[in-house]
């Protein structure tokens, strides 16, 4: 199965913190499905931080999409899924 994970805060497992997206993603891979986490730089480590475009990478077996997204859990739903339309 293919699979695309939406996640606004994803971190790589080196990372502290809320590394459940990674568990899942890496989990899934290892049954045989074809996973890609799409996330924003937002509590990735600093180096990611100043990412200013569309960078796919892979963290330790996961394939990920960073969008260059402006995003807080303050804006409006709306206005959330407006930065992800704007920055895809």
């Amino acid at each position: 199965m293919r699979i695309l994970y939406l996640h606004q805060y994803f971190v790589p497992p080196q990372a502290h913190g809320k590394t459940r997206t990674y568990e899942l993603a890496r989990r899934l891979i290892d049954k045989g499905h074809d996973v890609t986490v799409l996330t924003t730089p937002g509590e990735m480590p600093d180096a990611y931080k100043s990412i200013k475009r569309v960078t796919r990478l892979t963290m330790e077996g996961v394939p990920v999409i960073i969008l260059p997204v402006q995003y807080s859990q303050s804006m409006s739903y709306p206005r959330r899924m407006w930065a992800f339309v704007v920055a895809g």
